[in-house]
């Protein structure tokens, strides 16, 4: 599906959904691949509510540098000045969190943020670099949550 951006937060958002789906279907695959079936929403649920136990294998947790993209999918109502299409993508993030699909959606600090570097001049991403530097030796993230 193609799906254009007018802006920087529409484009924040186009990002997160894309995000999730893949990670969505990685998660499906390694469960499909280890149980042998997916397990179905209602299964997953009920088995979120056990004690001790989790309905995913991989539990997702979308980590973005976009506080107004969080804000949004934590709020009860839908905000007004954001466009129609990015109402439905936010809806679908916000559903992924009821249905148990996503854990949650964390917000981080630009300056901390491994993949800032890839969009902001050099000299402004020392920090960033030395994150993503690493992530690429290490293959481990660990989130800064100040701000």
């Amino acid at each position: 599906m193609r799906r254009v951006s007018h802006g920087s937060f529409g484009s924040e958002v186009l990002v997160a959904v894309d995000g999730v789906e893949s990670g969505l279907n990685s998660v499906r695959i390694l469960e499909e691949v280890l149980r042998g079936k997916p397990m179905t929403i209602s299964e997953r649920v009920a088995a979120d509510y056990q004690e001790g136990s989790s309905g995913s294998l991989c539990p997702i947790i979308l980590y973005t540098d976009s506080n107004s993209l969080v804000t949004a999918i934590y709020s009860v109502g839908a905000a007004k000045d954001i466009r129609a299409g990015r109402q439905r993508d936010i809806a679908q993030l916000k559903e992924c969190m009821e249905w148990h699909e996503v854990k949650e959606y964390v917000h981080i600090s630009g300056l901390d943020n491994p993949s800032d570097c890839l969009t902001k001049d050099f000299a402004s991403t020392a920090r960033s670099r030395g994150r993503l530097n690493e992530l690429l030796t290490t293959g481990y993230y660990t989130p800064i949550f100040k701000d």
